[in-house]
This record gives structure tokens, C-alpha cells and sequence, in this order.
């Protein structure tokens, strides 16, 4: 079965993707022939092509956070992305289309529902967006990833089954017992977070007493990479820092405690992993959907919500040591997290595009 899987442009969008291409590709479920379509300024440009995997770029303008005259190009170029994804379904003849969200998402899985092909889409936040309202107008099937939005969408199409989110995450070992050296993960979704990264910096001057048994894992985005490992160098804090990580298993493996923004792929990776976690909403996300995605695990014990603008280095710097001096109480943090996890989302959204065959 030849399937196409359209979204990207964030980790989010992305891995949400990657996920279900792993179910599709084993070769227990016949080995199938997964495709993806992207933009060529979305992280699919480089993540895809290092794992082999097949992309191809749509022509679609940024709509989202850009100007007046951004935006009423891409409304211009829409056309033009949809006939180009009509070009794409003639030459890849998928069988299925699934969207992951993502500018490309839009245009072709329009174009997928106008060739009348079994057609998908995964909401991974808990308010869904423009693009996949309306697309649930068209789409055989809205998978959510958190629940609560099933009435946004038509017909009874919304169906709650978590995120969908790699394997390897799930085999990551629970948090039993916190290690002599405390280690804090960092990191501000796949682009990093320059405010949280800047919180960071304030707090380092108030950990100084604490520098033999606390340290840092960093994912700064390529903006603050340099910046911020001279400020772990000056107070002479134990860090590792990266501008972006493809191995964010390891990383959670061992972590402690995570500091991060609450995408929706974020917060369903940190109950896949079981880690207790202090989450900073992005201040400016469409419908504040970033603190109701961090309000699924605050409401179940299983993180800790500030948001940016009531948060200091000085606060953060308290947060960390009062967590360093539960560690009881991040461990069932971490085990509610886990609790939460939704280990078969990237299989059931697997299996219902294999079956849309027999269903059709």
C-alpha cells in the first residue's frame, strides 16, 4: 500500500508523522511505501533526507505569524499549492493521504478528499486549528491527541487516541529514584525557546552552591547555541548543550526533570517517558493552546505549569532546587506521567489506513 503523509515544518508536525511511518514500514504490516510531502522551509528538509526517507516540497506560502503582505501571498499561492498536490497525488497514486499538520497539510490533503481518496488528519493539540477545522469538514477521520476537541469536529470525525509518538520513546526506562546528580533537561520544542533559554541564564548565578550536584542537558535552538554554552562556562556549570537533538531518547533517559515549552507532541513525549516537568506555555499560541495542552498533565499531578510572564531566574532557580528536594515527589510526577501515555496512538491510526481499502 502506498501511502502519503503531509504536515511538518515543526518537530511536532513532523515526528507525529514519523511515528505512524514506522507502524506503516514494519514489515509485519507488509512493509508499505510511505512518502512524504513538505515545505522547503519546514525541518522535514533536512530530518527526512537523514533517514532515508522520501519528501517532496509543496509551493505554500506562510500564513502564520507574518505580515499583511505575507499573508495575502499565501492566499494568493494557494491555488498553486493545490494544483501542485494534484500533481503529486498523479505521480505517488497513494492509496491513503494522512495529515500531520503543517502549512503543506492544508493544500494537500484537500486535494487528497477532492481525489476521493480515504483521507486523515491528526489534531496533536487540544485546540485544533484552522486549517484542521476546516479539513474535518472533508476528511474521513480526525485523530485527536488530547482529548476535549472532539466536538470541534463535525459528523463524529474527531476520535481520541493520544499522540502518535515513536516507539523508542515508550522504551525509554521510568524515572525510580533521582541520581545522585541531579540532571535537568532543557529545551524549547525542536527550534529551542530564546525566553526560556534567557530564564535559564538568570537562574545559573542562583545554583552556584549546588554546582557539584546538578547539571544540565541543553537544547538551545541554533539562535542561542553559542550564548548560552559561555554562560554554563562562566559559572562553571556542568552542561552538555546542543543547537538541536535527534536523539531526545537518550536525553529523557537521563533526565530528572524536564524544563519546556507544552506543544502538544512535547507533552505526549513526556508521559511516553514518565518525567516530571515544570512547563512555560508559549505566551503567544493560537488560543493559548499550549497552557491547555499543559493542563492535561497539571490537572493529574503529573507537571508543574508557570507561565512566562510570572517567571523569574530567580523563581526558576527555586522551582529547580525545591524539585531536587522531593525526589519522592518527582517520581510520581513521573509515574503519573506515564500513566497518561497512549502507547498504541501510532498504531491504531496505522491500522485504519490500512484497512480504508476494504472499508472504501
Amino acid at each position: 500500500m502506498r501511502v502519503a503523509i503531509a504536515g511538518g515544518g515543526t518537530g511536532g508536525h513532523l515526528y507525529s508523522g514519523l511515528a505512524v511511518c514506522e507502524i506503516l514500514e514494519d514489515k509485519s504490516s507488509g512493509a508499505n511505501e510511505v512518502n512524504f510531502i513538505g515545505t522547503k522551509y519546514g525541518i522535514e528538509k533536512d530530518v527526512l533526507p537523514r533517514m532515508g526517507k522520501k519528501v517532496y516540497f509543496l509551493p505554500v506560502g506562510k500564513f502564520r505569524k507574518s505580515g499583511i503582505a505575507s499573508k495575502a501571498w499565501s492566499l494568493l499561492i494557494l491555488p498553486i499549492s493545490v494544483l501542485a498536490s494534484f500533481w503529486l497525488l498523479a505521480r505517488l497514486r497513494p492509496d491513503a493521504a494522512l495529515g500531520v499538520g503543517g502549512y503543506a497539510s492544508g493544500p494537500f490533503i484537500l486535494a487528497a478528499s477532492i481525489f476521493r481518496l480515504p483521507t486523515v488528519i491528526v489534531e496533536q493539540n487540544s485546540v485544533p486549528g484552522v486549517t484542521n477545522r476546516i479539513l474535518g469538514w472533508w476528511v474521513k477521520r480526525a485523530f485527536l491527541g488530547i482529548p476535549g476537541a472532539e466536538s470541534e469536529f463535525p459528523n463524529g470525525v474527531g476520535e481520541y487516541v493520544g499522540n502518535p509518538i515513536r516507539k523508542s520513546l515508550f522504551d525509554v526506562p521510568a524515572l525510580v529514584e533521582i541520581k545522585r546528580t541531579f540532571t535537568i533537561l532543557v529545551f524549547g520544542g525542536s527550534q529551542g525557546a530564546s525566553a526560556i533559554n534567557g530564564l535559564i541564564k538568570d537562574a545559573l548565578p542562583n545554583l552556584l552552591d549546588y554546582r557539584e550536584s546538578i547539571k544540565f542537558i541543553h537544547v538551545t535552538g541554533a539562535s542561542d547555541f553559542r550564548s548560552m554554552k559561555e554562560a554554563y562556562e562562566k559559572f562553571n556549570i556542568d552542561a552538555e548543550v546542543f543547537e538541536y537533538s535527534d536523539e531526545m531518547e537518550k536525553n529523557y533517559a537521563r533526565a530528572d526533570f524536564v524544563i519546556s515549552r507544552c506543544g502538544a507532541l512535547t507533552v505526549s513525549e513526556l508521559c511516553a517517558v514518565g518525567r516530571p516537568s515544570l512547563l512555560i506555555p508559549f505566551p503567544f499560541a493560537v488560543d493559548d493552546h499550549q497552557a491547555k495542552n499543559a493542563e492535561f498533565l497539571v490537572r493529574r499531578g503529573a507537571a508543574i505549569m508557570v507561565r512566562q510572564r510570572e517567571l523569574t531566574g530567580e523563581g526558576l532557580s527555586e522551582i529547580i532546587l525545591d524539585s531536587k528536594s522531593h525526589p519522592e515527589r518527582l517520581v510520581e510526577m513521573g509515574k503519573r506521567a506515564r500513566d497518561l501515555a497512549e502507547p498504541a496512538a501510532a498504531k491504531k491510526i496505522a491500522d485504519w489506513i490500512l484497512n480504508s481499502k476494504k472499508r472504501d
